[in-house]
């Protein structure tokens, strides 16, 4: 069918409203869906961990659009704190309207949130599937800033001076390479091949790098229904996955494996990496700037998180998003200035850049996926999976002691792991959410 000058005219012109409404709808043209506003002042609170000059420029733009009528005052709170100080807030009646949530903290406060609608919006034409997983298991509680992984950091002079001139890709190539590494006197380790085997006390993200290994082996970690932990289970070939993995993370710390590598007594991680003393560390793109604040001169580079099996790659998420609070007298616009922050290719893009966080947008994991800085991060950003913590503090702390009960000899691996399902499945029966 053809179709006259004038037809070709009108219909392009139905095609270019309709446009301009889907993208007010989104909240990519802010501002424009609330002109009925008028002069109403609106406010507008956000708290976060995050520097504030982060976003001063993109409130900036989302306020003017709203022609002033919009008043957002964003609020940086210390991150040790930052949680307690949230749910306090949102108890008494005095939270924000707009907050920053961990990725894994969705089974814990969902209930705190004033979801968004998922109809008629594919969460996965934005953002890896992890982030439906952990944001989004039916309407959209939250939208990711950015999406960090784990990665292996290592010492590029302490691997030279040993002769290895590969960097380990898989979890055996690696543990072949530790006992060239280690160096010991009087029995004691003056240097450590990788820091893998240690509780929170020395190493604060091992429950995410023993979580990893349990997902790589192949542990469920929790029933389909999210009803109990399954870190005991029992494959039909007679594996345990759950087991398996645990006794690999804490056989680097007994001094009686050929490949030991590692104890509490060393001191924090990053430290003991920014002072020369261990070739191989486990830790995501945000420790990297602290490592070089530590020691400006260390010559360190960075590769993928090693894997079981190549040919099915899993990496371990750890990021933060924006919420909107459930007290909002203002859901719909704080919604609109959350998916402006996120979804916002351009916004998305500065945020990056003053951060140093790599990009969680398909569309910017696509434009960095061959860039020295973010190559790495953005790869293992499609390929991340995570599993479901109705309290990742506290279970936090169950995977520490259930470490620290085998490296101590005060438990059997068997053992500690079935307490600390135990422990899990009380939290999942008792929480009061």
């Amino acid at each position: 069918m053809n179709f006259n000058k004038n037809q070709i005219i009108f219909f392009g012109g139905i095609f270019l409203i309709i446009t301009f409404f889907i993208l007010v709808f989104m909240g990519l043209i802010p501002g424009l869906r609330h002109s009925q506003q008028g002069n109403k002042q609106i406010n507008l609170t956000i708290w976060g961990i995050e520097n504030e000059n982060y976003f001063s420029d993109a409130l900036r733009d989302f306020s003017s659009n709203y022609q002033g009528n919009i008043n957002i005052i964003y609020k940086e709170i210390p991150k040790e704190n930052y949680e307690d100080d949230l749910v306090n807030a949102l108890a008494e009646g005095k939270g924000p309207d707009i907050f920053m949530i961990k990725d894994n903290w969705l089974p814990k406060h969902w209930q705190k949130i004033y979801p968004l609608s998922s109809k008629g919006f594919s969460l996965e034409n934005y953002f890896p599937e992890i982030v439906k997983q952990e944001f989004s298991p039916n309407n959209i509680y939250a939208l990711p800033l950015y999406i960090d992984t784990l990665s292996l950091i290592y010492n590029k002079d302490l691997l030279n001076q040993a002769g290895i001139a590969v960097i380990p890709k898989t979890w055996d190539e690696l543990e072949k390479d530790i006992p060239r590494l280690v160096k010991e006197k009087n029995g004691e380790l003056i240097q450590a091949g990788i820091a893998l085997g240690g509780t929170m006390e020395s190493i604060p993200i091992a429950p995410d790098i023993l979580s990893a290994l349990m997902l790589q082996a192949g542990c469920p970690m929790v029933s389909d229904d999210f009803s109990s932990a399954q870190f005991t289970i029992q494959t039909e070939n007679n594996f345990y996955p759950g087991l398996n993995a645990l006794r690999f993370y804490t056989h680097f710390a007994n001094p009686e494996n050929l490949d030991y590598s590692w104890n509490d007594n060393l001191g924090n991680y990053l430290d003991a990496f920014s002072n020369g003393k261990v070739a191989f560390i486990l830790g995501y793109k945000k420790d990297i700037p602290i490592i070089k604040e530590k020691n400006p001169y260390l010559n360190f580079g960075v590769s993928y998180f090693p894997q079981i099996d190549l040919n099915k790659p899993l990496n371990y998420p750890s990021y933060w998003g924006l919420t909107v609070s459930k007290q909002s007298l203002n859901p719909d616009i704080a919604w609109d200035l959350v998916k402006f922050l996120t979804l916002n290719p351009q916004v998305a893009e500065n945020y990056l850049k003053v951060s140093g966080h790599p990009p969680a947008l398909r569309v910017l994991i696509k434009k960095y996926y061959s860039d020295d800085n973010y190559k790495i991060f953005t790869y293992q950003s499609l390929n991340a999976k995570s599993w479901f913590q109705i309290d990742p503090l506290k279970i936090g702390q169950i995977f520490s002691n259930m470490i620290k009960f085998i490296v101590n000899g005060k438990m059997t691996a068997e053992d500690a792991l079935s307490q600390a399902e135990a422990q899990v499945n009380y939290l999942m029966k008792n929480n009061n959410l």
